[in-house]
C-alpha cells in the first residue's frame, strides 16, 4: 500500500492518500492504530473519502486496480468540500478561482503520489 501526507496550506490540514489492492483491509488496519477513527470502505467502490476531518486530517483511500484520474477529480470534489465544511468557507459558484487552483493541486498530487512505488 502507498501511503503518503500532503499538508494542504494555509489551512493547517492534512490529506492522507491511501492506494491500496486491498483498501478494506488497509482501512482496517489505520482505523487500528488511529483510536477514534472510524474510517470505512464501502462495498464495490474505486475509491472512498472519509465524510469529515479527524485530528486535522482528511482521508483518502483509492482501490489501485481501479485507479484512473477521473475518479481522482471525482474524490477530490469531496475532499474541497468536506475542508470548506471543516473550515466555514462558503462555496461562491462566482467566484471559484481558488476551488478550481486547489482542485487541480490536488489532483496532480495524488496523481504524483500514485506514481511513488511501494517502500519494502
Amino acid at each position: 500500500m502507498i501511503l503518503h501526507r500532503v499538508p494542504i496550506s494555509p489551512y493547517h490540514i492534512e490529506l492522507l492518500v491511501g492506494i491500496s489492492n486491498d483498501p478494506e483491509s488497509d482501512i482496517s488496519k489505520i482505523n487500528i492504530n488511529n483510536k477514534g477513527l472510524d474510517a470505512r470502505w464501502p462495498k464495490d467502490c474505486a475509491a472512498c473519502t472519509h465524510g469529515e476531518v479527524w485530528n486535522g486530517i482528511i482521508f483518502v483511500f483509492f482501490d489501485k486496480s481501479q485507479f484512473k484520474v477521473e475518479i481522482v477529480a471525482h474524490e477530490v470534489v469531496h475532499i474541497i468540500n468536506i475542508m470548506y465544511e471543516f473550515l466555514g468557507i462558503k462555496h461562491d459558484a462566482l467566484n471559484d478561482e481558488h476551488q478550481a487552483y486547489i482542485h487541480g493541486w490536488l489532483v496532480g498530487e495524488i496523481i504524483r503520489i500514485s506514481k511513488i512505488k511501494k517502500k519494502r
